[in-house]
């Protein structure tokens, strides 16, 4: 059987991987670190915070996995530390006012943050002269950005995003 004889979803399947080779291609490790630690951290807020809705644990995934790349790459460059110190602390904060206590105002704070947070990346992505791996690195925050304010905006337009009591204390979850 050729591959064009394949179901579609098979075909699919396969041109999703042959784009996401060219891509990472492009982009190198500037894609695929954020992409694992937002993994990572999906699977982290699954196990230890199940009562989230998909699509805000998805949003918190992104936010995580984009902070947690921040902080590597502090590791790798510490004199980028004074450009990302700001979003490494409202990420880091907004994430365990948004874990802890699922309510509506910590979306809305993160909501806020990527809207600011994008703009910034954006006014920064237009003063590059040249594309290079930085360049690639702030297409990628902006992509994440759009992602995580998709899934966050979502989950407030159709009310996934509970108030703290209906959520459950972080004890309950430890317990």
């Amino acid at each position: 059987m050729s591959y064009l004889d394949e179901p579609p979803p098979y075909r699919a399947g396969g041109l999703v991987g042959v784009g996401a080779y060219g891509v990472s291609r492009v982009f190198g490790l500037n894609l695929w670190l954020p992409v694992l630690l937002s993994l990572v951290a999906y699977f982290g807020l699954r196990r230890f915070r199940p009562v989230l809705s998909e699509s805000y644990r998805y949003g918190l995934a992104i936010l995580s996995g984009q902070a947690l790349w921040m902080v590597v790459g502090v590791m790798f460059v510490p004199e980028a530390l004074a450009s990302v110190l700001i979003d490494i602390v409202a990420s880091a904060a907004l994430l365990i006012w948004a874990v802890w206590r699922a309510s509506k105002a910590s979306a809305y704070g993160v909501v806020a943050f990527e809207v600011i947070s994008l703009g910034v990346n954006f006014l920064a992505f237009l003063e590059v002269p040249q594309l290079d791996s930085s360049n690639f690195a702030l297409l990628v925050h902006m992509v994440m950005h759009v992602g995580v304010l998709i899934f966050v905006v979502h989950a407030l337009l159709h009310g996934l995003v509970t108030h703290s009591a209906d959520a459950g204390e972080m004890d309950e979850v430890f317990s």
